[in-house]
C-alpha cells in the first residue's frame, strides 16, 4: 500500500513515536520499519478493512463512496469465492495473497474496485492426474492446505457481509457511544501473548434530539464517566468531550448523514495523558437507543458488552495529540441512515447475495462481534461456506448453516 490511509498512517506513525519518546528496550535493534511491519501484520480483517475503507479525507459525501466500495467488495470477494470452490482439485498455493484496491481520487457512489490473487512465486496449479500421482500423505498435506486457503476466503468474505449489514443497511443511527480509549504500546508483549493493552478510561452516551428539534449544526460537550470502582461510588468524571454534529434540517430522527467532528478532550489526567499510551476516540452508532444505554451500563458495571438487538457500527480517531491537560483530534465520521425504504431495499439486496439457506436476521444468538469489536445484534450471514473434502480431494459438499458460529 504505497499512500495508506490517514489513519492507518498516523496509527502506525504514533506507534514509532511513543517507543521513541519512551525508549523501549532494544530500539536501536527494531527500528521504525520493523515496527510498521509488526503493527501492519497484527490486524485483524476487521481492523485493516476499516482503515481501507477510511476515506474520510475526501470531506462530505465520503460514506457513499465507502458504502460503494463495500457492496463493490462484497460482490468481487464472492465471486472469487465462488471461483476457488470450483476447482476440484486440491491445490497447494503458498504465499499468494489476496488485493483489494479502491479509487480514491475523487467521490463516487460506485467508485472502481480491484480484487485479484497474486504472488504465485511459490504456488503450482496442480490438476487430477498430478494429483493422482501423490503419495497418501502429500495428498493428506494438500487437502489440509487446502482446507486453511478456502476459509481464510471464505472468512474474509464473510467479514466484508459483516460491515454491509450493519454499516450499510441501517435504517437510522439515533444514539452513539463515545469511548476514550488507551492504548499501552508493547511490542514484547504483543510479540509474546498476541495481544496489546487495550482500555476505555471514560464513556459517554449521546441521543440525537427527536424529530422537529433537530439543529443543523451543534456543538456538543460530553461528559466521560468512569467505570464503578466500587460498590455505592458516584460517578467519576475521566474528562469532557468536545464534538460538533451536523444533522440533516429535516426527517426522522438519525436518518440521513450524521456528521460527527471530534475536536479534543479536556479535564483529562496523567493516565490519559501518558507519553506510553495511544489515546483514541472510539464512536460506536446504534439503530436501537436502548441497546446504547445497555452498553454504557455493562461497561461501568464491569459486564462483557451486551449483544444488541439492531445494528451497530464502530469507528476510532486518529491517535490523539496532547497538549497540556489537552487531547486534540481532527477527525470527522458520517453515519448513513438509509431511512425505512432505503434499508430495506439494502437488507434484500444482501439478501440475495448471501448463500443460499444463510438468513439476514434480527438477532444472534450467539455472541459475535462486529468491526472495532462491537458485538453483532444481527445474523448477517456470509461465506462461512466451507467445502468439506474427501480424503481423495474429488469430492466437495458446500453447506450453509442458518446462524454463524
Amino acid at each position: 500500500m504505497e499512500l495508506p490511509p490517514r489513519a492507518l498512517e498516523e496509527h502506525v506513525q504514533a506507534v514509532i513515536d511513543t517507543r521513541n519518546r519512551r525508549g523501549f528496550p532494544g530500539s536501536k535493534l527494531v527500528g521504525a520499519k520493523q515496527v510498521t511491519r509488526f503493527t501492519l501484520q497484527r490486524f485483524r480483517a476487521h481492523e485493516f478493512l476499516n482503515y481501507w475503507l477510511d476515506v474520510s479525507s475526501l470531506g462530505a459525501g465520503a460514506e457513499l463512496h465507502t458504502h460503494g466500495a463495500v457492496w463493490g467488495a462484497v460482490i468481487a470477494v464472492r465471486k472469487l469465492t465462488h471461483s476457488v470452490l470450483d476447482i476440484q482439485v486440491p491445490q497447494q498455493w503458498i504465499g499468494s495473497s489476496l488485493a483489494l484496491g479502491l479509487e480514491v481520487g475523487k467521490l463516487d457512489k460506485a467508485p472502481q474496485l480491484v480484487v485479484k490473487v497474486f504472488d504465485w512465486g511459490r504456488s503450482e496449479l496442480t490438476t487430477a492426474a498430478d494429483y493422482a500421482k501423490l503419495h497418501a500423505e502429500e495428498r493428506r498435506e494438500r487437502v489440509r492446505h487446502w482446507r486453511q486457503y478456502i476459509r481464510a476466503i471464505c472468512r474474509f468474505q464473510w467479514e466484508l457481509c459483516r460491515i454491509a449489514a450493519h454499516r450499510c443497511c441501517c435504517r437510522a443511527w439515533p444514539a452513539f457511544i463515545f469511548e476514550l480509549r488507551c492504548e499501552q504500546v508493547s511490542i514484547v508483549r504483543a510479540a509474546i501473548l498476541g495481544e496489546s493493552s487495550i482500555e476505555a478510561a471514560g464513556m459517554g452516551v449521546y441521543h440525537l434530539p427527536h424529530q422537529g428539534k433537530q439543529a443543523s449544526n451543534s456543538k456538543v460537550v460530553i461528559p466521560l464517566i468512569r467505570r464503578i470502582s466500587g460498590v455505592g461510588s458516584a460517578h467519576s468524571v475521566a474528562g469532557v468531550l468536545h464534538l460538533h454534529i451536523s444533522l440533516p434540517d429535516r426527517g426522522p430522527c438519525g436518518e440521513g448523514p450524521v456528521i460527527i467532528s471530534v475536536r479534543g478532550a479536556t479535564n483529562l489526567t496523567e493516565a490519559e495523558l501518558a507519553n506510553g499510551a495511544i489515546t483514541v476516540v472510539r464512536i460506536i452508532g446504534f439503530e436501537r437507543a436502548g441497546d446504547a444505554k445497555l452498553h454504557m451500563e455493562a461497561w461501568r458495571a464491569g459486564y462483557p458488552e451486551p449483544v444488541p438487538r439492531g445494528r451497530t457500527y464502530a469507528q476510532r480517531t486518529t491517535p490523539g495529540k496532547s497538549l497540556k491537560s489537552t487531547m486534540v483530534w481532527e477527525d470527522t465520521f458520517e453515519f448513513l441512515g438509509l431511512g425505512e425504504a432505503g434499508a430495506a431495499a439494502a437488507q434484500a439486496r444482501l439478501q440475495e447475495i448471501l448463500p443460499s439457506g444463510v438468513r439476514l436476521g434480527n438477532s444472534l444468538p450467539i455472541e459475535q462481534t462486529n468491526a472495532e469489536g462491537v458485538r453483532l445484534g444481527q445474523c448477517v450471514g456470509s461465506a462461512r461456506t466451507v467445502a468439506h473434502l474427501e480424503e481423495d480431494g474429488h469430492q466437495q459438499n458446500r453447506s450453509c448453516p442458518d446462524t454463524l458460529p
